[in-house]
């Protein structure tokens, strides 16, 4: 998918060995966040997947607090024309993450 909108494709992007570990343990504990959005890249620019709507949540640690726990702050970025569909994909990507499907 290369243009002059997006000089750069992702689909001969390799694998991070992060993400091979992941995927060969099925595990989201050891991927991270970058490797993750160059997958999902990768997908889009090798013609794999065409998304009409999407959405990237995330955590940034800010600073700890004195107790010891993190304080955390909670960031979205959205793609897409209709905002009830990213309603639904967000209910139904949490019944997949929780196993209620």
């Amino acid at each position: 998918m290369e243009d002059a909108a997006y000089p750069e494709s992702f689909a001969d992007h390799p694998d991070s060995i992060t993400e091979i570990r992941s995927d060969r343990k099925q595990a989201a504990a050891g991927r991270l966040p970058r490797d993750v959005l160059i997958h999902v890249l990768k997908c889009i620019d090798r013609g794999d997947t065409n998304p009409d709507h999407l959405v990237v949540c995330y955590r940034q640690p800010l600073h700890e607090a004195k107790d010891g726990h993190m304080v955390t702050d909670t960031f979205y970025s959205i793609a897409g024309p209709d905002p009830h569909v990213v309603l639904g994909l967000l209910t139904r990507t949490i019944m997949e993450i929780t196993g209620r499907r």
